[in-house]
């Protein structure tokens, strides 16, 4: 679940602004999309990530890594 990140931040009363989401499980991310309609930015497979994209995201305070 790539938004369980987003779930646990909003219940410790965080203001997230944006919410990198890679999840390659289609099902999982049209869940997120519903729950989360415009916070979330999905990146999509993350071992496929560029360094051009990673370097766009390192705005970010906080990472989240889940592996299953």
């Amino acid at each position: 679940m790539c938004y369980a990140g987003k779930v646990a931040l909003d219940s410790l009363g965080f203001d997230v602004e944006v919410y990198y989401a890679s999840e390659v499980d289609a099902n999982a991310m049209l869940v997120a999309q519903h729950r989360h309609q415009g916070m979330l930015q999905h990146v999509g497979d993350v071992s496929k990530l560029t360094a051009a994209q990673v370097r766009y995201m390192t705005v970010c305070i906080l990472v989240i890594i889940v592996v299953d």
